[in-house]
This record gives structure tokens, C-alpha cells and sequence, in this order.
């Protein structure tokens, strides 16, 4: 009887490993879609500034900072901090770079 207990238990701690383990890897697609398309728009983003084509940098930025990838958050501030596109502001800067 303790033997069958002990086997159900055992059973029943197993699958809920199991399952909780499938459901943290649930947020993983959208993870690596929203990570592939923001380094695609940086990619989009940094040939333009390449091309000098600000104004076409900027207006890729935009739409891709309401989207909320952190890559583009980071080249922001970078773009920012160092005056590439924009005016130069530190303070403009630095809420990019905590997101």
C-alpha cells in the first residue's frame, strides 16, 4: 500500500514538472519574434544612418520604438548620447537606454 502511494506520488510530482516546464517555454516564441524583428529593424535602421539617410533612420525608429523592442530602445539612445541623426542630448538618452 505505501509502495502504491509512494509510486502515485511520485507520478504526480512528474507530471507536474512536466507541466510546468512546457509552460515556461510558452513565452519563447514571442521572445525570439520580437527579438528577430527588432534586430531586423536595427538592421533596417543602421544601413540608413550607413546610406545618410537620416531622415528615413528616423522614420524607421519611430514606429519601431511604439512596437517596444529593446534593440531599437538601445540604438536610440546610442543614436542620442552620440548625436547620430539627432541633436545630441544626454537626456533624451538615457530613458532609451533603461528600457
Amino acid at each position: 500500500m505505501l509502495c502504491r502511494r509512494l509510486r502515485m506520488m511520485r507520478f504526480v510530482l512528474a507530471s507536474c514538472a512536466y507541466v510546468l516546464a512546457g509552460a515556461a517555454l510558452w513565452p519563447l516564441p514571442a521572445a525570439a519574434e520580437t527579438s528577430y524583428y527588432g534586430q531586423k529593424a536595427v538592421q533596417e535602421i543602421t544601413s540608413r544612418i550607413a546610406q545618410k539617410d537620416c531622415t528615413g533612420a528616423v522614420g524607421d525608429l519611430k514606429p519601431a520604438l511604439k512596437k517596444g523592442f529593446p534593440e531599437v530602445a538601445l540604438l536610440a539612445g546610442s543614436m542620442y548620447e552620440n548625436g547620430i541623426c539627432v541633436a545630441r542630448d544626454w537626456e533624451h538618452a538615457v530613458p532609451f537606454y533603461i528600457q
